[in-house]
Formats: C-alpha cells, sequence, structure tokens
C-alpha cells in the first residue's frame, strides 16, 4: 500500500460514513487525506443546498501546526482552501479557541492531534452543528474513558493504520529506538536520595505535600547536568541531520545556537527545514506535527511516560524514504523515577526495534558514544 492508496481509501470510508476516526499511523499523510474528504464534502453541500457558501473548521493542537503545518499542506495541495480562509468560511484554529467560537453550523470539521482532547473540548460539538466531523491521530488517547468518548461521537466508525502495519506495508520507512540510561554522579545520587526519602514521609501526611515533593522531584531530574552532559556528548558525535528535545528552555542553547520555542522566532526553524543547518533544537513546539524531511535522528533529553507523547517524538521520523531507517535516542537517569517513566513509555515497541545501553562514566566517553550510534541491529 502506497501513502496515496491509504488516502484513498480515507476518503472511500468517509464518503460512507461522514463521522469518522482517522487513527492513522504518523508519516501516512493523514492531513492530506482529511483535506481530500473535505473537499468533497463541501463540493456535496454545495450541490444540495442553496444556502450560503459551506464553512469548514481545522482544529490544531499547536500554534505551529496552525501557522504552518496546516497552511502549507493547504498550498501545496489544496489550494482552493486559500480565498476561503481569507473571507472565513474556512478556519484552522487552536483548540483552546473553539470556546470562544459562535455557535455555527459547519460543513465539515476536522480535529487535529485528538489524543490531546480534553474533556471540556467536547462542549464544542454540543454546541454546534455539522454535516460531518474528522477526528484524527497517530496514537490512541492515553485516557481509555476519553478515548471511548472519541470513538462514540463518530459512532465508532474508526479507520486504523498502526506505526507497525505502516512500516511492514512500506508507507512509511521503519525506525529503531536507543535508550541511553545514565548514571547520576555521586552529589546528584544523594540528593535523588533525599527527595525520595522525603516523599516516602510526606505520603504519611498529606496528598498535598507529597504532591509538592513529586514536583520536586520531577523538576530534579529534569535539570540532572549529567544525563545533558551526556547527550551533549553524543548530540556533538553524531554527524546525521537531527532534531534535539529538551524539556527546558534554558537547557536548548546548550546543544546548539539552532533554538525553536516560544520565546524565539522562527529563523532557525525555517533554516532547518530548508536543509541550511544540520540540527534544530525545540521544547515541545514541534514535537507534534512538525513536518520535516531529510533528517534521520532524533535525541530526546526526556521521556514522558505517556505512551502517546513519545509516539509522537518517534512519528516526527516517519518521513524518509520507505528504505530508510530513522533512529530516535532516549536519554534517561539510571535506576530513578526517569527510567519507570522510559519504561512505561516505550513498552509497546517490539524487542527487536528497542535496545537499551548502560552509559559507563568510568570508561573513555568517545568509545561508548561511536558504539552506540553505529550499532545497527
Amino acid at each position: 500500500m502506497t501513502k496515496d492508496e491509504a488516502q484513498a481509501k480515507m476518503l472511500e470510508l468517509f464518503k460512507r460514513h461522514n463521522l469518522i476516526y482517522y487513527l492513522i499511523s504518523m508519516g501516512v499523510g493523514k492531513t492530506r487525506g482529511s483535506l481530500n474528504c473535505a473537499k468533497w464534502m463541501d463540493e456535496k453541500v454545495r450541490t444540495e443546498t442553496i444556502a450560503s457558501e459551506p464553512r469548514g473548521l481545522i482544529v490544531t493542537h499547536t500554534a505551529y501546526s496552525r501557522d504552518t503545518t496546516w497552511p502549507n499542506e493547504i498550498k501545496e495541495s489544496h489550494p482552493w482552501i486559500l480565498p476561503r480562509l481569507k473571507t472565513g468560511t474556512i478556519q484552522i484554529v487552536h483548540k483552546d479557541a473553539v470556546s470562544d467560537l459562535p455557535p455555527t453550523h459547519y460543513s465539515w470539521i476536522i480535529w487535529d492531534e485528538c489524543h490531546l482532547i480534553k474533556r471540556e473540548h467536547f462542549a464544542f460539538f454540543n454546541r454546534n452543528s455539522f454535516n460531518s466531523l474528522i477526528v484524527m491521530s497517530g496514537t490512541a488517547h492515553d485516557d481509555d474513558v476519553l478515548e471511548k468518548a472519541l470513538r462514540n461521537l463518530v459512532k465508532q466508525n474508526v479507520m486504523e493504520i498502526s506505526v507497525e502495519e505502516a512500516v511492514s506495508k512500506k508507507i512509511i520507512n521503519d525506525y529503531r529506538v536507543k535508550l541511553i540510561a545514565v548514571p547520576m554522579t555521586d552529589l546528584e545520587d544523594m540528593q535523588y536520595k533525599a527527595i525520595g526519602a522525603k516523599l516516602a514521609k510526606a505520603r504519611h501526611i498529606s496528598a498535598q505535600v507529597s504532591n509538592m515533593i513529586t514536583g520536586q522531584r520531577m523538576r530534579f531530574i529534569y535539570e540532572l547536568r549529567s544525563k545533558l552532559e551526556v547527550m551533549k556528548r553524543f548530540a556533538d558525535s553524531c554527524p546525521n541531520r537531527k532534531l534535539i528535545f529538551t524539556t527546558r528552555k534554558e537547557d536548548c542553547s546548550y546543544f546548539s545556537r539552532n533554538v525553536y520555542h516560544s520565546d524565539t522566532d522562527d529563523k532557525a526553524l525555517l533554516a532547518f527545514a530548508r536543509g541550511e543547518v544540520n540540527d534544530l533544537v525545540s521544547i515541545k513546539q514541534i514535537r507534534t506535527g512538525g513536518n520535516f524531511k531529510n533528517f534521520d535522528v532524533i535525541l530526546n533529553s526526556q521521556i514522558n511516560a505517556k505512551k502517546s507523547t513519545f509516539m509522537q517524538d518517534l512519528g516526527r521520523l516517519f518521513r524518509l524514504n520507505v528504505d530508510q531507517i530513522g533512529t530516535i535516542y532516549g536519554f534517561y537517569a539510571d535506576n530513578t523515577q526517569d527510567m519507570i517513566w522510559a519504561t512505561k513509555a516505550t513498552a509497546d515497541i517490539p524487542d527487536h526495534k528497542k535496545r537499551i545501553y548502560k552509559y559507563d562514566a568510568s570508561l573513555p566517553g568517545r568509545e561508548q558514544i561511536l558504539h552506540i550510534l553505529q550499532d545497527a541491529f
């Protein structure tokens, strides 16, 4: 199956159901496929009614998707939408802005990255009417209740293509996950254990105190210098074009001058997209919906416990040729809560595509790093 064939199947099912949930792997082309569906519905409404011009709505999760991913796809494959964006009969809005929209009848609605939908967003569907609805994501919602609600919203009309199915059918390229367990320094270990002791006592005091110390432990893990230093050595030793994800803005410039986050302009982002620079460091702005070509490595300093978040990170790699292999390097502090998060997030990755490396701080670093970078398992 090709991407075009997968998108054709999306349209075929949409013509039969009009309410549908596309749970389809990143890289298959959900954006273009959903716009094909929107065009079909738009033309159908025009021919069947004499009412005013059909209205369409695209709901995105990030400002980057709203301002870049969707407009770029529209310019490339569906330019008929451009004048409608100017007149306002088609809108692209951030999900947190839908509550500000007046009650409207839409010919079609596309809700992107629905694995990030929240309970309060469902009120939007009660306030508005629509001929057709597409909710879509590359990963299921981590909350089983909300996942079920999404499926019920579209009357259980679901088209699924998992990452592994998309890889096996050569719709997208293959991938590897390399997890690097980094030991803390003696001082970090002592500090981490002290926080753990406080947390154990706090659980017998109150939930509020326990939550506060849990937050302290999380921040401690996010700021671990030992992990960042090891990841920096990997970044410096890896010649490939790469995306680098960090948790904090303060850490971005430690890895590269090419930084993109909410406090920067988009010069570095555009330079990376055009292939003018070899790396780009960001936080969360492009982890969902970021669409870049010709890079095959991601380095991630913090693995979120949610499986959907890790899969979205991984999904940035699925723009390669089908005969290429993308690699994501995830770094975690060994024998800590960080390790538990990484284990949980990657639990569904097949064993033959995942390998854990124990970084030994007592050994020469460069030899270890080159071995891990070059290991083609």
